[in-house]
């Protein structure tokens, strides 16, 4: 009990050097926390990706009496099949839309010059217009000319971000290839796990820590799985309603929600101002019919398609999710958005079952008092 006690406390003081190291260099400590859990992404990509295929490897084995490499070629090939089915038909309807909205920038500055055209005629019939229409314009040039240089860091962030994403497709594949390594013999990696858990630990605590990766493996697969197919349906039904309403980048806005449903609360927002801005400036009477594909796949994702598929797999309310999505995002980029949320899963699974484990040991150590007091009596 006592070297328990000791080690809880001295886990407890690390927590705080560490909150103290944050809150003191936070910008330091944060480069140097998040350039060390890069450093393991490809290797969470090949954990969580062996995970993810493993299942659909055993159903080929097991249907089709095939040997484990030949039914890991297979699920390559139909990843590959996918991939390229998708490229072929989705990614151009996406850049077609994306060459279209690279003329935006000109296309809203002539909106808004017949925009401030017509609200000038207005005030002027109606005697309201109390300064020089040269002057109003003028002045609104000087300022879209000030903000240029603010266009222009735009555009570098942008470039930024399409860097990161590359580095971020540079870690999948890396640990898929490691995956690959990993599902050509399971067992032996599982094996290895165990070994490690119980040379570290006691048995008895081993043996919660074997359970408590089962069990976040679980999470992982039933999560990601259900998510998906969630998200997948998400996007199928406001392509739907916005290519039979003829709406503008019916295929970009449906990707932009297929991808963004993948991330809880903050990923739908985003896809919904970044869709709605692009339809409110190209054709504004059919933000209807956005806002109606909107509602209609979130009421079907949160009433009957999302606890159907997905049933409660977070378990974590909406507070910690957003917190998760932000938290990991900023500490592994684009792989934490997604990985957040079940990250955050298995903490809490973790958090459970020591409590668990503290309270046993209460009602253990209560009884033993009360049979001691017993026999002393």
């Amino acid at each position: 009990m006592k070297k328990e006690r000791y080690s809880g406390m001295a886990f407890l003081l690390f927590i705080i050097v560490i909150l103290q190291s944050y809150l003191q260099q936070t910008e330091t400590f944060a480069k140097i926390l998040g350039g060390t859990i890069s450093f393991f992404v490809p290797l969470i990509w090949a954990v969580f990706l062996s995970i993810l295929l493993y299942p659909l490897q055993a159903f080929l084995r097991n249907h089709f009496h095939v040997k484990r490499a030949f039914a890991l070629i297979a699920v390559l090939l139909l990843l590959v099949f996918f991939f390229s089915l998708f490229m072929l038909i989705v990614i151009p309807q996406v850049s077609k839309s994306i060459k279209e909205l690279q003329q935006i920038y000109p296309y809203i500055e002539k909106r808004v010059g017949e925009f401030l055209d017509k609200s000038f005629l207005f005030l002027h019939k109606r005697g309201l217009l109390f300064m020089d229409e040269t002057e109003i314009m003028k002045a609104i040039s000087t300022y879209t000319k000030d903000n240029i240089q603010k266009i222009q860091q735009i555009g570098i962030s942008i470039f930024w971000n399409v860097f990161d994403l590359t580095f971020g497709i540079a870690n999948f594949l890396i640990g898929l290839f490691l995956a690959c390594f990993i599902l050509l013999k399971p067992e032996d990696f599982i094996k290895l796990i165990e070994r490690l858990v119980y040379l570290s630990v006691k048995k008895e605590k081993a043996l919660q820590i074997i359970e408590i990766l089962r069990k976040s493996k679980d999470i992982f697969l039933n999560y990601f799985v259900g998510r998906l197919l969630v998200s997948i349906i998400v996007a199928f039904i406001v392509f739907l309603v916005l290519f039979f309403s003829k709406t503008p980048y019916p295929v970009l806005t449906a990707l932009l929600f297929g991808v963004g449903n993948m991330i809880p609360y903050l990923g739908v927002l985003g896809a919904s101002l970044i869709s709605g801005f692009l339809i409110l400036i190209f054709a504004p009477y059919k933000i209807g019919y956005l806002i109606f594909a909107i509602v209609l796949s979130q009421a079907l994702d949160g009433f009957i398609i999302g606890p159907k598929i997905v049933g409660d797999k977070v378990g974590l309310n909406s507070f910690w999710v957003v917190v998760a999505i932000l938290l990991c995002g900023k500490l592994m980029g684009i792989a934490g958005m997604f990985l957040g949320v079940p990250i955050f899963c298995i903490i809490k699974l973790i958090y459970e079952e020591k409590w668990k484990a503290y309270v046993q040991e209460e009602e253990n150590e209560k009884e033993k008092g009360i049979v001691k007091d017993e026999e002393e009596v």
